[in-house]
Parts: C-alpha cells; sequence; structure tokens
C-alpha cells in the first residue's frame, strides 16, 4: 500500500512493535522485494522513505536505532532487519503521552 500510494514519510505511533514495523514498511516503500531476502546478517542498503517516530511506551529504543525486530511467523521466529536507511529521521518525545499508559 505504502509503494502503491508513493508516500513519502511514515509515521510511527507506538511502541517499539509499531516502530519496527513503520520501519520495515518504510523499506517496503521504495524496494519491491521480499522483506526476508534482507534479514540479518545482510544490511540494508537500498533507500527508505524517512520515518517519523513518536514512541508510546519506554523500553525498547526502537525509535534511536537502525534495526528492526520482526516476527517471522512462518517459521516462528523473531527476525532482524538492519541498515542505516531504516533508522527513523526524527523521533518525537512526548512524556505527557506516557501518563495515558498503564503503570504495569
Amino acid at each position: 500500500m505504502a509503494r502503491q500510494s508513493g508516500c513519502d514519510v511514515v509515521i510511527a505511533f507506538g511502541g517499539g512493535s509499531a516502530i519496527d514495523a513503520a520501519k520495515a514498511i518504510a523499506f517496503l516503500a521504495l524496494n519491491d522485494v521480499a522483506l526476508e531476502d534482507h534479514f540479518a546478517p545482510k544490511e540494508v542498503a537500498s533507500p527508505a522513505v524517512p520515518v517519523v517516530a513518536l514512541p508510546t511506551t519506554c523500553g525498547t529504543g526502537s525509535e534511536l536505532t537502525r534495526y528492526s525486530l520482526i516476527t517471522d511467523a512462518a517459521n516462528r521466529r523473531k527476525r532482524v532487519l538492519m541498515g542505516l536507511p531504516i533508522l527513523p529521521r526524527t523521533a518525537i518525545l512526548d512524556a505527557s503521552v506516557l501518563d495515558a499508559i498503564p503503570k504495569r
């Protein structure tokens, strides 16, 4: 959908999983490839659309890294997509968002 619409930015709003998914979407928006062909130890070198991350939880730090942890449901394991092109260009940290999440 992102590739077909020609999106020029991906906005990630949520926790680490949402941000990691946005990084993969940003990569796929400009690359008509199979994601599984680009998991680590390979490194993404192809361009990706910029990611703007707005984390709503604390802990993963996904908004600040070049790594994306993706669930490979078919093989029942986690896979890593990595590379500078998927590093979010901007991270907006709003502490007031944390007031709305449960304490546990």
